[in-house]
């Protein structure tokens, strides 16, 4: 204590005098704050600790400086097999020597002082407080942390790609650039892809064959083992109009329709024709029905209607008048869908959900005043090219 503080003797005149030192301390920090150049760091220093019964405690603070990689990790980055890890990142402190092996977060400080926070993930700028005691200005190296490539997820989806030929599907690719900026191509890949792959018939009815979120049997057949083609291709059995297959990849998603290219062919099936049948009611010349008959794929005799939207028919109307005056014109055809609704006067109507079932004979075709005759086009579900004409006998007795 200095000669003047021992000359007080009152108890007042003591604490102003202690109170106008500590103030003059104080003033004294700030004006040093203040002509520190702005953007100047100081060198780390440590406060001593302070004590609270047996515990010590200490403030840190710093200001997260801009990444650099470790020299080991130089030569992987430089191989490309190797990127930068965004999600992870050491951040180390230097903290003392003389606080090595205190701990802090459940981190300790090393033995040369510096205090590693794994995993941190801070940013450029950010000021990391410890605690919130008088701060310690610390120094710190902010290293990346890298990881290998993942060969099958990409940064960006370029394409999808695929072969299919005699309703075989194969060879499905993914095309696009990986994280290290590399264009490559690769087979689907169950864990990194989505896929789903749906079989339509013709009565409406579908159904999922594979799926990349569910352990179909199917799957084998489109994605890839260990980086290789399948072992399999995938065949649209006859029984399946088309398929729909949906891919998706890190926002690139596409959906493709793949229709049979030789669907089977539903109901009774003719291997040969041997006669295109036609039976007119024989009071006014109405043609009733209609029938192709021939043998099946077992020499086996059979028949069949016409069946509207398997069979193609054109229908040829000649018309003459009792003044001689003659004319033509197609009546149904539905092939350029004309007289659609007048087709099924002469085809039958097949079931919506039983194709092998007709719903509905064809209701028969009378001939018009002025019909002279008709010519009937087939071109039949099975491929055959039928022609005939048939005759309104009854005309003249209507004309004389």
């Amino acid at each position: 204590m200095t000669k003047q503080a021992t000359q007080m003797n009152h108890p007042y005149e003591l604490f102003a005098y202690q109170v106008g030192q500590d103030m003059k301390s104080l003033i004294a920090r700030i004006e040093a704050l203040e002509t520190q150049p702005h953007g100047e760091t100081k060198p780390a220093t440590t406060q001593p600790a302070t004590t609270s019964g047996q515990i010590s405690v200490l403030a840190l603070q710093t200001v997260v400086p801009s990444a650099i990689n470790y020299p080991e990790d130089e030569a992987k980055l430089a191989s490309g097999n190797y990127v930068v890890d965004t999600d992870h990142s050491d951040l180390i402190i230097q903290v003392g020597k003389q606080y090595a092996g205190w701990e802090i977060n459940g981190v300790k400080v090393n033995e040369e002082g510096w205090l590693k926070l794994s995993n941190s993930n801070y940013q450029q700028g950010v000021v990391v407080d410890l605690t919130l005691k008088s701060p310690v200005n610390a120094t710190s190296v902010l290293y990346n942390r890298v990881k290998a490539v993942d060969l099958n997820h990409f940064a960006s989806v370029t394409d999808f790609t695929y072969k299919f030929e005699n309703n075989t599907l194969s060879e499905l690719k993914l095309h696009g650039v990986l994280e290290n900026g590399k264009a490559v191509s690769r087979y689907l890949n169950q864990e990194s892809d989505f896929l789903q792959v749906t079989e339509h018939y013709s009565n409406g009815s579908y159904e999922g064959i594979a799926d990349s979120t569910y352990p179909y049997e199917g799957n084998k057949l489109f994605f890839s083992q260990n980086g290789e083609k399948p072992s399999e291709d995938y065949h649209i059995p006859e029984e399946v109009d088309y398929i729909e297959l949906t891919i998706s990849h890190n926002g690139f998603s596409k959906t493709i329709t793949l229709h049979n290219e030789t669907p089977k062919i539903k109901g009774v099936v003719l291997a040969q024709i041997t006669e295109l049948s036609i039976e007119q009611n024989q009071s006014d010349g109405r043609i009733e029905v209609i029938k192709l008959k021939g043998t099946n794929a077992h020499g086996q005799p059979e028949e069949r209607y016409l069946e509207y939207g398997r069979d193609k028919l054109k229908v040829t109307a000649f018309e003459e008048n009792t003044n001689g005056q003659t004319s033509e014109f197609v009546t149904i055809d539905t092939k350029a869908g004309i007289g659609n609704d007048e087709a099924t006067e002469l085809m039958a109507e097949v079931d919506e959900y039983d194709p092998n079932r007709i719903a509905n004979p064809p209701r028969g075709r009378g001939f018009g005043i002025d019909e002279k005759k008709i010519r009937l086009e087939i071109t039949t579900k099975e491929g055959f090219e039928l022609s005939k004409e048939v005759e309104n006998f009854k005309w003249a007795e209507q004309h004389q």
